[in-house]
């Protein structure tokens, strides 16, 4: 792997020691910020991708990158596969 890894060794163990004297609540913060920005990239995806979609639609194509098929069929009658993502 580290052939494949543009970090230096040196930078890869400052990343270590710095996650390591983390708490578990600052993990945890910093998992949440992550999971926003990821979530805000999507919408911004689907925005471009369907400009003229009604917020009922932007709900249910951002919750179709998260949930299953047949999950998104059973719970809310929306078929990816038909509708797009």
């Amino acid at each position: 792997m580290d052939e494949l890894s543009d970090t230096s060794p040196e930078a890869r163990v400052r990343w270590m020691a710095y996650w390591r004297g983390r708490t578990p609540e600052q993990k945890l913060a910093e998992v949440g910020r992550l999971n926003a920005v990821a979530k805000a990239l999507a919408q911004a995806r689907q925005d471009a991708w369907y400009p003229d979609a009604t917020a009922e639609e932007r709900r249910l194509r951002l919750a179709s990158l998260w949930v299953d098929r047949d999950a998104m069929i059973r719970w809310w009658g929306w078929d990816p596969a038909e509708r797009g993502r």
